[in-house]
């Protein structure tokens, strides 16, 4: 309701409401490979730091995640490439 008092529209709700879905599941997924492991990589605990910190901030914008998700897919690059 505080959003709509500060008048986003029900398709902005939507599409902050997805991100979040989307975040949520790449924190769940990040936290699983974290927990397999003794050692994690950089790559992995940069990740994980980035998707907090993004979750954290009350005023992350759609174009927030999009730059958490270029990151995140920088992240991924590096790791693999490193790890051939």
């Amino acid at each position: 309701f505080e959003y709509l008092e500060n008048g986003f529209d029900t398709d902005t709700l939507e599409g902050i409401q997805s991100s979040n879905t989307d975040v949520i599941a790449n924190i769940e997924m990040l936290y699983q490979i974290a927990t397999g492991i003794n050692e994690p990589a950089p790559e992995l605990v940069e990740g994980l730091k980035l998707v907090t910190e993004f979750v954290q901030d009350e005023k992350a914008t759609q174009e927030d995640y999009k730059a958490l998700e270029r990151k995140l897919t920088e992240l991924k690059s590096s790791y693999y490439s490193l790890n051939k």
